[in-house]
């Protein structure tokens, strides 16, 4: 199957006709999946069409739904890789 390419922000608020704003806070919540590159972020429509669906209470097309087998690694944006040597703590105490 053929690789869904990457978009930016920019590109994401034109396919989806949605404000970069509103989509770049729904990223740093977590609602929407994106690949974090340093402060860049990138996003696959199709998984964000669907994520945008979920959130709405719709059933999204299952042709629009994305899977793994399409080459697209489907990540929860909250479950961050923390950097090697590094871990977290909470304020005031050592996790």
């Amino acid at each position: 199957m053929e690789q869904q390419p990457l978009t930016n922000l920019a590109g994401l608020a034109i396919a989806l006709n949605l404000p970069r704003d509103w989509l770049r806070s729904a990223a740093d919540a977590g609602q929407i999946p994106c690949l974090r590159i340093g402060r860049k972020l990138r996003f696959n429509v199709n998984a964000v069409r669907h994520a945008l669906a979920t959130l709405a209470g719709e059933r999204p097309s299952p042709v629009q739904a994305p899977r793994e087998a399409d080459g697209v690694e489907l990540v929860n944006v909250r479950e961050a890789v923390e950097p090697p040597g590094r871990t977290r703590t909470k304020r005031g105490k050592n996790a």
